[in-house]
């Protein structure tokens, strides 16, 4: 409880907090899927490349957690992108039942390239907040997905270790958002 607040004070505010980041969280993928260029690839597809981009390889079961998809929706995003050369699949050396996902470099090059501008046209939404705003927001979001972490609850992944080279963009545009969804 924080100090010295009636205890209905901040059970409503909680609530309010849970009615906020409810509303504000399918927005926001709204949003963020609006910025996709029309006809290019997919959100779901860069949020896959980015995820190899942090760590290349990864095995299915990994990429699933990451993206908080299901492995069915993983399997159909590697079986296009592998179709279009962006990503291949290897046999596990030391698991049968494993399939490792890698970049290619073209992959690689899209996620360089298309990630970053994806994430500088998302990025104008914070344009609406002052900087002293931003980095509070991004210092509270940090607070919370360490909550979450400390709940168990696996991170998703983080945009600039996604792709480096693009160091500051200014917060998590692209992150999972810790649900199950179509991909």
């Amino acid at each position: 409880m924080a100090r010295n607040e009636p205890a209905g004070a901040v059970t409503d505010l909680r609530t309010r907090l849970v009615h906020e980041f409810a509303a504000f969280g399918p927005a926001y993928l709204r949003w963020v899927h609006s910025r996709m260029p029309a006809g290019e690839m997919t959100f779901a597809r860069m949020r896959l490349l980015g995820a190899l981009r942090s760590k290349n390889p990864q095995i299915m079961s990994e990429l699933s957690e990451a993206l908080g998809v299901t492995p069915r929706n993983i399997t159909a995003l590697v079986d296009g992108l592998e179709e279009e050369g962006m990503v291949r699949r290897r046999p596990h050396p030391n698991d049968r039942r494993a399939t490792f996902v890698e970049l290619t470099a073209e992959g690689a090059d899209v996620c360089r390239i298309g990630f970053m501008e994806h994430v500088e046209a998302v990025s104008e939404l914070f344009d609406d907040l002052s900087v002293a705003d931003q980095e509070e927001l991004a210092r509270l979001l940090g607070q919370l997905q360490a909550a979450l972490q400390s709940r168990g609850i696996a991170p998703g992944f983080h945009p600039d270790r996604a792709c480096p080279g693009r160091s500051g963009s200014g917060g998590t545009p692209l992150q999972a958002t810790g649900h199950k969804n179509s991909g």
